[in-house]
């Protein structure tokens, strides 16, 4: 040993060489032991069957605000999943609610710290169970308004606004403190809306209060202000409707902008006679006694202070009533196509066209709506008819007329003058034509002959057929007669003279 009490340079190797020896023989008992039976090892399936202490490591819950929602989980360590939670001593704050999942949520409305035990359950069987004591502290975020800008209003037009607040404990209960709201606005105590219909022009100061529900209460308030302006005032009616003499006229002017309500004046020039103007509504209003269009201006008037006042120039036509003009209707000649066109005046365009008693002639028609008689008539009878138009007014004014359609019948006459050579051996085909008369026509041979092979059709007036001759020749005429006979009662016939040259080539 040295003076110091420790081992000497050349004694520590030695020393180091026993202490390895003294562990592996230490090491070799335990080994030797386990193995002789002097002490069991622990085995694999006894290692993995241990389970930990079920234990409960949530040691601490955040605090809550009165008010605000709260959501928060408790942990476990330990013991074997699922787990089942629950309060097995003190209680929750009011609102909230403990899940056996051990989820705490809620919105908590009282005030306070709540001390509570907690006990969580594992699935082992049988069960272990370990439980921890808790609390939650429910305070209140400061009461505060959170409306900082109230948004503008317009006089005369519906507004809505709705205050806001954060903090204490809702609900919440508003009210004005000072100053107040523009006139024709309300605040709802309840919800913090501001609505009406504001009316007078300017920027309104005041402040709001909020009160919440805690015990005792807790307030707060703000300044606001909110600013009303006005649209300016004018007319908007553009057009009036016309009337009509000996009929009730109603028609309402209107406005817009300003402040309402409004009242009406004439300004310049009149009415038209029999018509009046209700100064608090606008509703012109009467019946009309003459005709023609009268110009004069409105002007109308709301009630701020000091009141604001706008014109526009009006008129109102008061036609003439409404007539049929056509005195009379050209004659129609049968079988040939005809048109005529009604006429009216007066009232107010457009018209309707109709035949309320008699009948056009047969073959003819009337457009409504252009008071087009057109048509091919097909009757010679003279046809006396009622014409009626409908003006387009509100209410419709109309009007009526007699009408006579005279028919007659154009004489009848054969209108073919020359017929087609005939060759022999060769078909031949040539139509008869008349014109006049009413058809249809009926035709027949009443002198001379055709030549031999040609026949006559009565219906259609066709000659048709072949013609053969006896062999080269100089040509040879056929003369003869035709007669037209129409449907008249009596008929009446017309006869032409035609003939037919034949040749061989």
């Amino acid at each position: 040993m040295n003076d110091a009490g420790r081992p000497s340079p050349r004694r520590q190797p030695l020393l180091a060489v026993w202490r390895l020896v003294l562990s592996a023989v230490a090491a070799g008992i335990l080994v030797g032991g386990a193995l002789l039976g002097l002490a069991p090892a622990p085995s694999a399936a006894a290692s993995t069957a241990a389970v930990a202490p079920l234990a409960v490591t949530t040691s601490a819950l955040p605090a809550a605000n009165g008010g605000v929602s709260y959501s928060e989980k408790l942990a476990p360590t330990g013991g074997k999943t699922p787990y089942t939670w629950s309060i097995t001593a003190g209680a929750l704050p009011t609102g909230l609610t403990l899940h056996a999942n051990g989820l705490i949520n809620g919105t908590p409305t009282a005030i306070g710290t709540a001390d509570f035990t907690v006990t969580v359950t594992d699935s082992e069987t049988p069960a272990a169970t370990a439980s921890a004591a808790e609390s939650i502290t429910v305070g209140v975020a400061p009461l505060a308004v959170t409306t900082a800008v109230l948004p503008a209003a317009s006089g005369g037009s519906s507004y809505k606004a709705t205050l806001t607040a954060t903090g204490g404990i809702k609900p919440y209960t508003w009210s004005i403190t000072a100053g107040a709201l523009p006139a024709g606005l309300t605040l709802h105590p309840a919800t913090g809306v501001i609505s009406g219909t504001s009316k007078a022009v300017g920027t309104a100061d005041f402040t709001v209060t909020v009160t919440d529900s805690e015990t005792p209460a807790a307030t707060a308030s703000a300044a606001e202000s909110i600013t009303v302006d006005v649209a300016p005032l004018q007319v908007t009616t553009v057009t009036l409707p016309q009337g009509t003499v000996g009929t009730l006229y109603s028609a309402t002017l209107a406005a817009s902008g300003g402040i309402p309500k409004y009242t009406w004046s004439i300004t310049a020039g009149t009415l038209p006679a029999g018509l009046k103007l209700h100064t608090n509504t606008g509703l012109i209003s009467g019946t009309p006694t003459g005709t023609g269009t009268t110009d004069f201006t409105v002007t109308v008037t709301d009630t701020e202070s000091p009141a604001a006042s706008a014109s526009a120039a009006e008129s109102i036509t008061i036609p003439a009533p409404v007539e049929v003009t056509t005195v009379s209707l050209p004659a129609a000649v049968v079988g040939t196509p005809y048109t005529a066109t009604l006429t009216a005046a007066g009232g107010v365009p457009t018209y309707t066209w109709s035949i309320p008693a008699g009948t056009l002639p047969a073959g003819l028609t009337l457009d409504p709506t252009t008071g087009v008689i057109s048509g091919t008539p097909s009757a010679p009878a003279n046809a006396s008819f009622t014409v009626e138009v409908t003006d387009s007014g509100s209410p419709p004014a109309s009007a009526v007329a007699s009408e006579v359609i005279t028919l007659t019948v154009a004489p009848l006459a054969v209108t073919t003058t020359t017929l087609p050579i005939a060759t022999s051996g060769l078909p031949y085909s040539a139509t008869l034509a008349a014109a006049g008369g009413i058809p249809p026509y009926t035709w027949s041979i009443t002198a001379g002959a055709l030549p031999p092979g040609l026949t006559l059709d009565p219906s259609t007036g066709v000659i048709s057929g072949i013609w053969e001759s006896g062999g080269p020749g100089i040509p040879i005429i056929y003369s003869f007669t035709v007669t037209v006979t129409d449907i008249e009662s009596p008929p009446v016939a017309a006869s032409a003279s035609l003939k037919i040259v034949a040749q061989t080539p």
